[in-house]
């Protein structure tokens, strides 16, 4: 059900805590036109009620701070609570304590519960709003897309700006996205195509001596093997290695670039992953190698990064796209990376999207490795929950061939059962939109 209209009242007692969202969403939700927000805040959460506020209007007049010196004492609680309600008068009065500490809410809904006033918390786990006062005759409400904010809103609750110029909200090269992806359907295409990238998408022409012949000896050695996928995976991550610890660089120049024209792999899992590449170069179906000499830097830039692996992050947003009105989904972004200054969060990720208040998190890799896949999944984790909250919902889109299994080892090694991330692998290129819609149907019934 919605939300009903007498759970909205003129005044709102919020909890400031350490992340601003469910204090947005609840304003928003529970506040009356005309109304009044109050922001009970301790002194490390002072600049935080700031910031919500701003959402709202001029502070003294659309809203009022009330600090707690100590936000685990009753007695400080319940003083900062009965200075706000002499200010309210005779007029309605509600609290939403999701937002602070424990002690906080505890303290806050014991003192208020004998008033007359609309108690309410927010669930992040089914994105409902729960009424808890005595005179309640309904006690919930879904509130998944009562609230839409922007991903500026977002930012701004934390005070955050980002890069602007990086952001995109269009896709490239579409259908070699595609293809890239329907190849991965074979699980040797991840390791093979990574040797082939090492191998002659960087420039590694300064690597010499024993180091040289170390890198010699892998790619030689992963050109003789063909049938092992085992010894495959082992010989790209050896080459990675080499590449890694001397620091090479993508190729910039065509200059650069180790061997031009750029042969096709003999490879034979690696066929359809050559057509790809012959159609995004435009060349003929029977050619064996890509000409890059006749691109400006920029563009051979661009080409290079894009064949190394930004494919997947076009790919990812291609399928949200698809399914973005069937899926209300809004904001599809690619590129969000925040000007980071001393004392705030840094943030970047691959793609994101907005459904309703909820944040969604794309972190996006070529790759097959288990630890770098772990690895990608728990950073864009961390840094979803510090924006979104607890709401947030985080996927990795990544080349590992059994991504129900990563995603179990994940599970058990973060000890949960929440299905607040999910793990789209090799399997699913092929078909994310369907996979991505299957995710979010889940999340929904979840919810519900």
């Amino acid at each position: 059900m919605a939300v009903p209209e007498n759970w909205k009242t003129k005044h709102l007692i919020l909890l400031v805590g350490g992340n601003p969202l469910p204090n947005y969403v609840a304003g928003k939700i529970l506040l009356q036109d005309g109304g009044k927000l109050h922001l009970i805040h301790s002194t490390d959460t002072r600049k935080i009620a700031e910031h919500i506020g701003n959402q709202f209007g001029k502070e003294n007049s659309k809203w009022y701070a009330h600090p707690c010196n100590d936000p685990a004492s009753r007695d400080d609680i319940e003083s900062a609570l009965y200075s706000v309600l002499q200010e309210c008068g005779s007029e309605s009065v509600g609290l939403n304590y999701t937002g602070g500490t424990k002690a906080m809410s505890v303290h806050a809904y014991s003192a208020i519960k004998s008033k007359v006033a609309v108690a309410t918390y927010l669930d992040s786990r089914t994105l409902t709003l729960r009424r808890m006062d005595d005179q309640a005759t309904e006690r919930i409400a879904d509130v998944q897309f009562a609230v839409e904010p922007t991903l500026d809103n977002l930012m701004d609750l934390h005070n955050i700006s980002v890069q602007k110029g990086r952001i995109r909200n269009e896709t490239i090269h579409d259908e070699f996205n595609k293809g890239m992806g329907a190849s991965y359907a074979n699980p040797e295409t991840a390791n093979l195509y990574e040797i082939w990238c090492q191998r002659y998408l960087r420039n590694f022409k300064n690597i010499q001596g024993p180091a040289r012949d170390d890198l010699d000896k892998a790619i030689n050695a992963a050109n003789a093997q063909e049938t092992d996928e085992r010894k495959i995976a082992q010989l790209g991550m050896d080459v990675r290695a080499i590449m890694v610890s001397h620091d090479t660089e993508l190729v910039e120049k065509s200059s650069r670039l180790p061997v031009n024209p750029v042969p096709l792999s003999e490879y034979p899992a690696l066929v359809d992953v050559n057509n790809a590449l012959r159609k995004l170069i435009g060349i003929a179906e029977t050619d064996e190698t890509l000409d890059l000499s006749g691109y400006t830097n920029k563009e051979l830039r661009s080409l290079i990064r894009h064949m190394d692996g930004d494919w997947v992050e076009n790919l990812t947003m291609q399928a949200l796209q698809q399914i973005a009105s069937k899926c209300r989904l809004r904001e599809i972004l690619m590129t969000i990376d925040t000007d980071a200054r001393p004392g705030q969060y840094n943030f970047e990720f691959d793609v994101v999207a907005m459904r309703g208040y909820q944040l969604y998190a794309f972190s996006c890799t070529r790759s097959a490795d288990n630890g770098l896949c772990k690895t990608k999944l728990f950073e864009a984790s961390i840094r979803a929950t510090q924006l979104g909250g607890s709401e947030a919902r985080v996927a990795l889109v990544c080349a590992h061939p059994a991504p129900n299994k990563l995603k179990a080892q994940v599970k058990k090694w973060w000890y949960t059962e929440d299905p607040q991330f999910e793990v789209f692998g090799a399997p699913d290129l092929g078909n994310l939109p369907e996979k991505f819609k299957e995710w979010f149907d889940s999340n929904k019934k979840v919810n519900q």
